[in-house]
């Protein structure tokens, strides 16, 4: 059970409805799922500093051998410095990380294109959600 599905389900009282994988349109139940994933990264930044060293340690003794060489992390080291530093590397990094994210998003456009949302299937969609949260709410009643 992921975080967002506990917190939904916690909301599951008969006065508001939430089910996962539908969409949230009580401001509440969104604060709340948008809370506890924050909470839930945060955590993770916090933590990460504070034991930092002793992940560095460990990290530290697989790259060591017991004779105390550290060739494993040397070659590491000197491949990850060669590859940042030819040209090949220095040509391909900002469209790797500035275009991609960019041209996805724009290749996500492209779907959105053939959907046909019209006043009459926003209706139909309102009437099935209203059916099914009313099923929902029967069922939670009994």
């Amino acid at each position: 059970v992921t975080a967002a599905q506990a917190a939904l389900e916690s909301f599951q009282d008969g006065k508001s409805i939430a089910v996962f994988g539908q969409d949230i349109t009580d401001p509440k139940i969104f604060a709340a799922v948008s809370w506890v994933m924050t909470i839930g990264v945060i955590f993770s930044l916090i933590l990460i500093p504070i034991f930092l060293k002793k992940i560095q340690s460990k990290v530290g003794m697989v790259t060591n051998n017991s004779d105390g060489d550290n060739k494993f992390g040397d070659i590491i080291s000197a491949a990850t410095f060669i590859g940042t530093q030819t040209a090949a590397f220095d040509t391909w990094i900002w469209p790797l990380f500035m275009l991609t994210p960019a041209i996805a998003s724009l290749l996500y456009i492209i779907p959105l294109l053939f959907i046909r949302y019209t006043p009459e299937k926003r209706a139909q969609v309102e009437k099935e959600l209203a059916e099914r949260r009313a099923t929902i709410k029967m069922q939670n009643a009994e």
